[in-house]
């Protein structure tokens, strides 16, 4: 009966060590998928910083422009300025 028992425990010990082997590598599958997650968040990141980046530039260089014609342009100047008010409403020259 004693050989038995000692082929039991070491049946219960293979099937121990099989099972933490399994759980070690699906842990180390696990790591392995977390770094590429990471890797691939960290590359989005940095292409939305570069979006956001080149947006903010485009919107500058409009506000800019917008300004420099409605400001440079004498037509339009005139056509958005109020020449005289009668009875609430605003009249305009030419």
């Amino acid at each position: 009966m004693r050989h038995s028992s000692c082929k039991q425990s070491g049946y219960g010990l293979l099937i121990s060590t099989e099972r933490l082997n399994q759980f070690n590598a699906r842990i180390k599958e696990f790591k392995r998928t977390l770094l590429e997650t990471e890797e691939l968040n960290v590359s989005i990141l940095q292409v939305l910083h570069s979006q956001r980046q080149t947006l903010l530039h485009a919107q500058n260089t409009v506000c800019k422009n917008c300004r420099r014609h409605i400001m440079g342009n004498a037509t339009l100047k005139e056509e958005f300025a109020p020449s005289r008010h009668r009875d609430g409403l605003i009249l305009r020259s030419g």
